[in-house]
């Protein structure tokens, strides 16, 4: 799950854990002839002894405000350690067409911004059910909605999400899950939460998942029990990527539908 086509994004718990990774992945490969390059990381160490040609930057990037990188769509600043969204969405759409491919751009894996496409996704459906061809012109009332929308999405850009989980020194880590639904959709969120040795608390979103309601309305609990089966297969992916690289002591998982915790 580190390995996407011809790109290693890994890491260790320490930067002494970082460098043996390293040098064990430079040993390996070069034992089949090839050459590992384009190296970036947050630690200085793990640059410093590399070719120049061998790093993505000649130097280690220590200004935030430089240039994030990109990976797998996500832009990471190594000086802060965070995820960011580097979206400038244009605000002239005016058709159907033009309204979904604005959406698409904003791409999002882990469910970071889920309560913002959750909006748009919704929109997109009140266009659909609307009747609009795909290039006529949305009403006047339309317009303003997603003017307003493209004007207030504008704070994804201020969004910094840390890239590290630091609960790795918890002296108990607990899963939380959340699912809810209403009207228009339903949702499923995975938290993790980690009491440190220290007793301070860290909490952490790991993965979100949104899905609109079908046109053929169904009744809330109906949609409760959706967003339930929506978080089961949430925790069982996530629990296949912690597997023997995070303890879970304890998994939680919360809905507040009795009707649909009497059906399960």
């Amino acid at each position: 799950t580190q390995t996407f086509v011809d790109d290693i994004i890994s890491g260790g718990e320490s930067e002494e854990a970082a460098l043996r990774l390293q040098k064990q992945l430079i040993l390996l490969l070069e034992r089949g002839g090839f050459e590992l390059r384009k190296w970036t990381s947050n630690s200085e160490r793990l640059l410093q002894d590399l070719p120049d040609g061998h790093r993505e930057t000649p130097v280690f990037i220590q200004d935030i405000s430089q240039p994030h990188f990109t990976i797998l769509g996500l832009h990471w600043s190594p000086s802060s350690d965070t995820f960011t969204y580097n979206l400038n969405l244009p605000q002239d759409s005016k058709t159907k067409r033009q309204v979904l491919s604005v959406i698409a751009q904003i791409y999002d894996p882990c469910g970071f911004l889920s309560p913002i496409l959750m909006w748009a996704k919704c929109f997109m459906q009140l266009l659909w059910a609307k009747g609009l061809a795909w290039d006529q012109t949305l009403s006047a009332e339309h317009l303003e909605m997603w003017n307003t929308f493209i004007v207030t999405s504008n704070i994804i850009r201020e969004i910094k999400i840390p890239r590290a989980l630091q609960i790795s020194h918890s002296s108990s880590i607990e899963l939380h899950g959340f699912a809810d639904a209403s009207e228009k959709g339903y949702a499923a969120v995975i938290y993790l939460r980690g009491k440190l040795n220290d007793g301070s608390i860290v909490i952490r979103q790991i993965l979100s998942k949104t899905r609109v309601a079908p046109l053929k309305r169904l009744t809330i609990p109906r949609l409760e029990l959706c967003a339930t089966h929506l978080l089961a297969k949430l925790v069982h992916y996530c629990l296949s990527i912690f597997d023997k690289k995070i303890n879970i002591s304890s998994i939680t998982l919360w809905c507040d539908s009795t009707i649909t915790l009497t059906w399960l």
